[in-house]
């Protein structure tokens, strides 16, 4: 037996271990969907009914019917109210289970689970039909759950509204992220939704799109089964997240395109643990993957791949993974919203389990730390650069005078006031700064400069959790927070040891981060947690700032 046929049924159990299945507004119907299907592929692969498999199916079934609404068969119970997305993640797994239970299951009390999926279907097929979205993932969750509503009720204006949907065409950038450029989304929606569309609808070319997502996956994984997300614009952008969740993906798309890199990466998901059981045991059960992987290739050492779209340049050696990154989206857009991506980490440095992270603060009319909007890579070296201004406002023209005081109220940029800002010439205070990021045999290069007043600025280095500063750095107001005044060695869990060595700039011990007046106005802050190493100086000098791994002391 495969080492999937053997993990898939307690993996499932899992699933539904310690829930009592009950009608309850407070049961979410996505932990109902998922009891039913882990349940019922138990049942299939096992062909035994053991810790009360049938009844929780049944119970969970029942449930979901309850939390209907009446009028529409959309669910009440979620983050969002009578959603048609929302629902749909439920509805894809539910019509998904139908499908598979018409393939693979018998007769006998299938028959009733059976009925039971239909009618829940059919009550909100008609609203998922007309409803709409709010997020560019959505799109695709609820295209898949109208053409599985489709193969389920044989309703073809089930299948027109999906391809209406598919008709704005897929968000997949050249450089194979799609537009909201998470992982998280990656796994979760758009790629298992464009999978399904594809097999159901015939569209060899939405599957030549998931292959195509899954191999910038790969590169933007680290040494240690890490996705990179500085780069997203939804709420994963500056979390780790583990490789294991492409873990389907990467076996249905090895399985089909026979991608011998691809099968290496559903090797090493399936090492990490933490995939997703359900999609797994349905898709190995409906046939769509074997028991056991395909011929594996790992990726190669790649050296230098820009992704432009995404404004990322990533250099790949071994285990050894560097990403740079400008993040232009606030500067676009004007301000740090929900869907932009506002995370200020420039580059990121990976080593096997060590992991630095690189923000820059900077003392400026609370503009928020260094997001660059534009990325230059040369050779080994990569260039980032960015120009912000504050301004001083002069009165208004004598046209533009109100006698009663009484002026617009609009917003500047970075403030609002009844003053009338468009209507009144200000005078510019402007910080450039270029930041440079270069890739040397024995590590890292970094450069930080500026044109404009002096002004305090502020390096931080976020160290991964299991790092620890060990010499040359004082204790800064926070507990894991060491300023540097010279040298600091860190370490990391499985022996890694590299030097930050602080050049050029007269250091100073004033360390900070500043979020930004628009963070903190709300009392917000984007602030990492951690250990960090903070370099400080001022502007008025530039920084060098070298990273090299320890010379061993064994």
């Amino acid at each position: 037996m495969s080492d999937l046929q053997v993990r898939l049924p307690g993996d499932l159990a899992r699933v539904w271990e310690g829930s009592d299945v009950v009608v309850d507004a407070a049961q979410p119907h996505r932990r109902l969907q998922q009891i039913t299907e882990a349940a019922s592929y138990w049942l299939l692969l096992t062909r035994r009914d053991e810790a009360g498999a049938w009844s929780r199916i049944i119970a969970a079934l029942d449930s979901l019917a309850e939390q209907q609404d009446p009028g529409t068969g959309l669910f009440l119970v979620g983050d969002n109210v009578l959603s048609p997305p929302d629902t749909s993640f439920t509805i894809n797994g539910l019509a998904r289970l139908e499908l598979v239970l018409r393939e693979r299951a018998g007769g006998g009390p299938w028959v009733d689970v059976r009925d039971r999926l239909r009618a829940i279907i059919g009550a909100v097929a008609p609203a998922l039909r007309l409803g709409g979205v709010h997020t560019p993932n959505h799109r695709w969750e609820l295209a898949a759950a109208l053409a599985r509503c489709w193969a389920v009720l044989g309703d073809d204006s089930l299948r027109r509204r999906a391809e209406q949907w598919l008709a704005e065409g897929v968000d997949v950038q050249p450089d194979g992220l799609y537009s909201e450029r998470s992982p998280n989304y990656a796994a979760y929606v758009s790629n298992p939704s464009l999978t399904a569309l594809g097999e159901l609808l015939d569209r060899p070319d939405l599957l030549d799109v998931v292959h195509r997502n899954l191999h910038t996956q790969t590169l933007l994984t680290d040494g240690a089964g890490l996705v990179c997300t500085l780069q997203s614009r939804r709420q994963d952008q500056g979390r780790p997240f583990p490789a294991a969740p492409f873990e389907a993906g990467y076996r249905v798309t090895a399985e089909r395109f026979g991608c011998a890199e691809c099968a290496a990466m559903a090797a090493e998901c399936a090492a990490q643990g933490g995939g997703d059981a359900v999609e797994l045991a349905a898709e190995l059960i409906r046939g769509a993957i074997p028991a056991t992987l395909p011929p594996a290739t790992p990726p190669r050492s790649r050296g230098w791949t820009d992704l432009t779209t995404s404004e990322l340049a990533v250099h790949r050696d071994g285990a050894t993974q560097l990403v740079v990154r400008a993040a232009s989206d606030v500067a676009a857009v004007g301000r740090v919203c929900s869907g932009v991506n506002h995370e200020p980490t420039f580059a990121q440095f990976s080593a096997g389990e060590m992991r630095v992270g690189f923000r820059l603060s900077r003392g400026f009319f609370g503009l928020g730390p260094f997001r660059a909007d534009g990325l230059e890579r040369e050779g080994e070296r990569v260039t980032l650069r960015e120009r912000v201004a504050a301004g001083y406002y002069q009165p208004p023209e004598p046209s533009g005078v109100a006698r009663d005081g009484s002026y617009a109220l609009e917003f500047e940029g970075r403030f609002a006031a009844q003053m009338s800002f468009s209507r009144r010439t200000a005078d510019l205070v402007e910080l450039a700064t270029t930041v440079t990021v270069e890739r040397r045999p024995d590590g890292l290069h970094v450069t930080v400069g500026t044109d404009g007043p002096v002004v305090p600025m502020c390096l931080e280095l976020a160290l991964a959790a299991d790092s620890s500063v060990v010499t040359g750095a004082d204790h800064g107001v926070e507990p894991d927070l060491w300023v540097a005044r010279g040298p600091v060695r860190i370490a990391a869990a499985d022996g890694e040891a590299w030097v930050i060595d602080p050049l050029g700039a007269p250091l100073t011990s004033a360390a900070f981060y500043e979020p930004g007046e628009a963070v903190r106005y709300a009392g917000g802050s984007d602030a990492v947690t951690g250990p960090r190493v903070a370099v400080a100086w001022r502007s008025d000098t530039p920084l060098d700032l070298l990273i090299r791994r320890a010379a061993s002391t064994g």
